[in-house]
């Protein structure tokens, strides 16, 4: 049956981390500051140039100031996710199944289904739908040993690229409102979905909704 884990409510990770074998080693906040200076290293404004869409839903969000007061960031993953996303998640419970294990993916909250299994760690109960592993990483992520799996979560190093961008992301937002450049900046200044109507629909406050 496998490992079998206490129960789980929530994206925290701290309640039961001490009850588990020791993950990997975990990186601390400067080290994942290497990878962004190094994606970001001929310029902050490269990121807009990047796909500035939410990893849940897969809505464009782009880059203007009005993000400065929207939740744009992933609870548990702290990467680019749009407010509605980041709202249901808040407000959504995790159920484990009879082994202690996610029965949602901790990334899009979504139940396990035939064409998007979930994955699940070797280290914690958190699952990972396949679909999102898909879109927000690497291809060979996807033919790593499922046996000997290890998430996001307990190795974080994965989403060094995807935080470097939501930081890249928030660093020019504060740069352009110190130097008040409201008129310019009140429209997506982003490359991603240029000639797309669906950049037209970017996301906006629940306020608004």
């Amino acid at each position: 049956m496998g490992r079998t884990f206490s129960p789980l409510k929530g994206p925290s990770y701290r309640t039961f981390k001490n009850s588990l074998p020791p993950p990997r080693k975990k990186r601390s906040s400067e080290e994942e500051l290497i990878p962004s200076a190094f994606l970001f290293d001929s310029g902050i404004s490269l990121v807009l140039r990047k796909r500035l869409h939410c990893t849940i839903c897969d809505a464009h969000i782009g880059a203007y100031l009005g993000l400065k007061d929207m939740d744009i960031e992933h609870p548990l993953l702290k990467v680019l996710a749009c407010s509605k996303c980041t709202l249901k998640y808040h407000y959504l419970d995790f159920p484990l199944n009879v082994d202690g294990r996610d029965i949602r993916c901790r990334w899009c909250t979504n139940s396990s289904k035939e064409e998007s299994p979930l994955r699940y760690c070797n280290y914690c109960p958190f699952a990972f739908c396949e679909m999102c592993i898909y879109r927000n990483l690497p291809l060979d992520e996807l033919a790593s040993n499922k046996n000997n799996w290890i998430c996001f979560v307990c190795n974080v190093k994965d989403l060094w690229p995807s935080r470097a961008v939501l930081w890249a992301l928030r660093v020019l937002i504060d740069t352009n409102l110190a130097l008040k450049e409201e008129k310019k900046w009140s429209t997506d200044q982003s490359t991603c979905c240029k000639n797309k109507v669906s950049k037209q629909r970017r996301i906006v406050p629940m306020s608004q909704a």
